[in-house]
């Protein structure tokens, strides 16, 4: 026998018809969450957007820090500066300083793409404060070939020694706008040519373009490299130098370097330019030589030392400046850095500066 039962009936006795099942609402159902993901494979630090092929880092830190007048003349003396056209006072400076620096990282088919901005604001007592760009730069990386555009170091980047150098001891290398493509060579060796923005060099020139190369060679304990450049002096007119390095790690806690350049008519490219008063446009010419050490005395202190000589000539007449600056890093804790820097260099105009720096940083 067929029962037929009412859906008035069966909603009262608790029975769902077809019908009334049809009509009740699904159930919903929860989207998966996407987690934040550490990109492991770019290194430390590095993680994935939700939703995005890009891996990203920031980081950046907060350091403070107090330079001394001039130990060789009394405080709050006023002197001419090294040029002549300005008159400048011994004072002792207090300055702080917050960067923050942005690192993306994607793998495509075809290529891995890195960008890379830091800015920075200095605080230094000064009226005008701004936000400042440091480093900004587009990467393309193929498989054996790196091409870079945007504002970073020369190619042509003499070696500057170890430490924090704060006082005095003045040295070739700009950063400045430009492109370049680095090739690896394959066992170490890697080669590369750069077109580069001459306005962002001592000489200024619009319109203008500087050219760099650098020839290097890395087993891990030791790095040499070669480097050129041509830099331009006026709109037709261009200056040259050479330059190179050797660095090693002879052992897991010291770093030793030397380095030495030679110019012509590109003083841009070495130290004390701008004390001797000397200029490219009236053929000068000079060398430099830097030789320095790092040394991890322990696990939370770090000893550096770099002495410098620049040599220039111009016409008749000479110059030359001598310095040695050293630092002390006392590292208490993971990203908290102490350190005091001294530094003292002559010129052959018997000037002398000797200045002692304090410094506190801490990194994120």
């Amino acid at each position: 026998m067929q029962i037929k039962i009412h859906a008035a009936v069966a909603c009262a006795i608790g029975i769902p018809s077809l019908a009334l099942a049809a009509d009740m609402p699904a159930p919903h159902i929860a989207q998966p969450i996407e987690y934040v993901r550490a990109c492991d494979a770019y290194g430390a630090g590095y993680f994935q957007i939700p939703g995005k092929d890009t891996c990203i880092k920031l980081s950046g830190y907060v350091r403070s820090w107090y330079t001394s007048h001039d130990l060789t003349k009394s405080s709050g003396v006023v002197t001419e500066a090294a040029n002549g056209a300005e008159l400048v006072r011994n004072d002792g400076a207090w300055s702080s300083q917050f960067y923050l620096q942005f690192e993306t990282m994607t793998q495509s088919e075809l290529m891995t793409i890195k960008t890379f901005a830091g800015l920075y604001s200095l605080w230094d007592g000064t009226a005008d404060q701004s936000v400042n760009l440091d480093y900004l730069y587009l990467q393309l990386g193929l498989t054996n070939t790196d091409l870079k555009f945007g504002l970073f170091n020369s190619m042509m980047d003499p070696f500057s020694g170890y430490g924090e150098q704060y006082n005095g001891l003045p040295y070739g290398g700009r950063d400045t706008l430009q492109a370049n493509v680095t090739v690896s060579l394959g066992n170490g060796f890697t080669a590369g040519i750069a077109v580069e923005d001459a306005s962002y060099y001592q000489n200024a020139i619009e319109n203008a373009v500087n050219f760099a190369t650098a020839f290097t060679y890395d087993t891990g304990m030791m790095q040499v490299a070669l480097m050129g450049g041509a830099s331009a002096y006026s709109e037709n007119g261009y200056g040259y130098g050479i330059s190179g390095y050797v660095k090693a790690d002879p052992f897991d806690n010291l770093s030793v370097g030397f380095g030495a350049t030679y110019a012509d008519s590109a003083l841009t490219y070495l130290g004390g330019a701008r004390e001797s008063g000397f200029t490219d446009i009236d053929s000068a010419s000079g060398f430099s030589l830097v030789a320095g050490l790092n040394y991890q005395l322990t696990d939370e202190v770090t000893f550096s030392i770099t002495g410098a000589h620049t040599q220039l000539s111009q016409a008749d007449e000479s110059y030359d400046i001598t310095g040695v600056s050293s630092t002390v890093y006392y590292t208490p804790v993971a990203g908290l850095t102490m350190l005091i820097d001294g530094g003292l260099w002559q010129d052959s105009n018997n000037n002398e500066t000797a200045t002692v720096t304090g410094r506190i940083q801490y990194d994120f």
